[in-house]
This record gives C-alpha cells, sequence and structure tokens, in this order.
C-alpha cells in the first residue's frame, strides 16, 4: 500500500491510502499514519484508492482519529469505496470519524 501526503492551502492534511492493506505491513502503516498526523488538528484520509480495509487497518485510523480529537481537532474520512464503507458502518467507525463523498464535503466537516 503506498501513502502520500500533502498539505492544503487552507492547513488541513490529506493523506491518500493507495492499493491494498497488507496484514504483515500494518505495524509499519500505523507508524506511518501516526507520525502524519502528529502535528495537524484538521485530517483529511482519502480511501479512495484502498481495495480492502482489514480490522487492523481499522483499528490504525481509529487511534489516529483519537490522536487528532485529543488535540481539539477533527480527522474525516474521505471517498470510501462501497466494500470499505461496509466495513466503516458495521464497526461504528462512522461514528468516531466522519465520512465524507468528496474533498469539498471533506473540507467542510473537518471545520465544522
Amino acid at each position: 500500500m503506498e501513502i502520500e501526503s500533502e498539505v492544503l492551502d487552507n492547513g488541513i492534511l490529506l493523506i491518500s491510502l493507495d492499493g491494498r492493506m497488507n496484514l504483515k505491513d500494518i505495524q509499519e502503516f500505523e507508524q506511518s499514519l501516526r507520525a502524519l498526523v502528529k502535528g495537524h488538528r484538521a485530517v483529511i484520509i482519502d480511501l479512495s484508492g484502498l481495495d480492502y480495509l482489514y480490522s487492523m487497518g481499522l483499528r490504525s485510523l481509529i487511534k489516529c482519529a483519537q490522536m487528532v480529537q485529543l488535540k481539539c481537532g477533527r480527522l474525516v474520512l474521505m471517498a470510501p469505496s462501497k466494500e470499505v464503507l461496509a466495513v466503516l458502518t458495521a464497526s461504528g467507525a462512522s461514528t468516531l470519524m466522519p465520512i465524507c463523498r468528496n474533498r469539498a464535503e471533506a473540507i467542510a466537516a473537518v471545520h465544522s
């Protein structure tokens, strides 16, 4: 899986996940994700390129959302596939991390 990040003009950290989350690489994934969100209070994670979300990957996303919330910030998820959305909804994670369909919606949600 590839992880790319950029800081948008309005200071929002945008993280894009692409590929398939591999269970053997989950620890590295979590460390990378946590390092990226560490200094930010407004984070959007683009899931449009993610093929599948394992439970350990979900755990990593939740931990990052909690890190951001401790700084009075907000982490939102953007554009998950139908399969990934089903995992997020069934797990209840969507109550902790708002799910948005597109970038404009995600930017509005991260600032609300």
